[in-house]
């Protein structure tokens, strides 16, 4: 009796569309080093190499997900009562 068992890796777009997140990837820094998991992601126009490569330690990525919310970088100056601080420490 032939069970044939099988699962699919689910792809995913950054909500910009501007990288295809793919898991189920193997990174392979050298040719004599032992191939790792890993999660690639890839810049829409150049799917011949990943931008990045996260690599896990043990198991494959099945699912990925990016975050729909976009985050601001904050600014570096120092506001309120950060601001008083940093000025009397000059």
């Amino acid at each position: 009796m032939c069970v044939a068992q099988s699962f699919f890796r689910r792809l995913a777009w950054t909500p910009d569309g501007a990288y295809l997140i793919t898991p189920a990837g193997l990174f392979q820094e050298t040719e004599d080093s032992k191939p790792q998991f890993a999660t690639h992601l890839f810049a829409r126009h150049n799917f011949e190499k990943p931008v990045i490569s996260l690599i896990d330690a043990e198991l494959p990525s099945v699912v990925v997900r990016p975050c729909p919310a976009q985050f601001k970088v904050p600014d570096t100056k120092p506001t309120g009562a950060d601001s008083c601080l940093s000025e009397e420490s000059r």
